[in-house]
């Protein structure tokens, strides 16, 4: 497996983590570091026959690294697996960015116990397939969700949010501040005996701050 972080990405804390572990679990990782450019990793995973690669991104730049990975993938024609992963990746933006950018499996994963997971998965070639169709289900669910949401999200005209303004209110502007000075009664009242007061200072306690 070839692992980077993307180039523009400097942190590698997440991705070393899942090096380690994966190589504790009988994977072959090679690091390439950080700020890695995508030519530079796609020439060493075709190099070194790649089973899979791996993409680390902490900042948001990254996630557009990452897109634009994917799109130089399938332009080459290639079909190696690849997993995204880092703090500021997830699901849903693998579903809806990455996902369409590439034909082969592109693989979000949370955590490095479930990097080993999917990687073993993604290498068995039984169960590679049932993996791949349930994942693809998955990421086109949430797109459809999304495609829903979209129209929700888009701005108003200004002639549709002046038609929405509220007129409610159409008394005197002094008669609405003295309607909002009023008060709720309390309904009940506690008392509490406060503690000696702790004079940091001299280690004494009393019931005055200067004691």
């Amino acid at each position: 497996m070839v692992i980077a972080t993307v180039k523009g990405d400097v942190h590698d804390i997440g991705k070393n983590i899942v090096s380690v572990v994966l190589q504790c679990n009988n994977f072959e990782v090679i690091d390439l570091g950080v700020m890695v450019p995508a030519d530079v990793i796609i020439e060493t995973a075709i190099r070194e026959k790649a089973d899979l690669i791996g993409l680390s991104g902490l900042i948001t730049p990254s996630l557009d690294e990452m897109e634009y990975f994917l799109g130089e993938m399938n332009r080459l024609k290639l079909d190696i697996p690849v997993l995204i992963g880092g703090a500021t990746t997830s699901k849903e933006h693998t579903a809806i960015k990455l996902y369409p950018k590439y034909n082969y499996p592109v693989v979000y994963t949370a955590n490095a116990s479930r990097c080993v997971t999917v990687c073993a998965t993604l290498m068995n070639p039984e169960a590679k397939a049932e993996f791949w169709e349930k994942t693809k289900a998955e990421y086109e669910e949430i797109q459809r969700k999304f495609a829903v949401r979209k129209p929700l999200r888009n701005g108003l005209s200004i002639e549709e949010a002046r038609a929405n303004r509220f007129d409610g209110f159409s008394g005197e502007w002094q008669t609405m501040c003295r309607q909002r000075q009023n008060r709720p009664a309390l309904s009940s009242t506690k008392m509490y005996r406060l503690p000696p007061y702790a004079n940091l200072s001299t280690g004494r306690r009393s019931l005055c701050s200067g004691a």
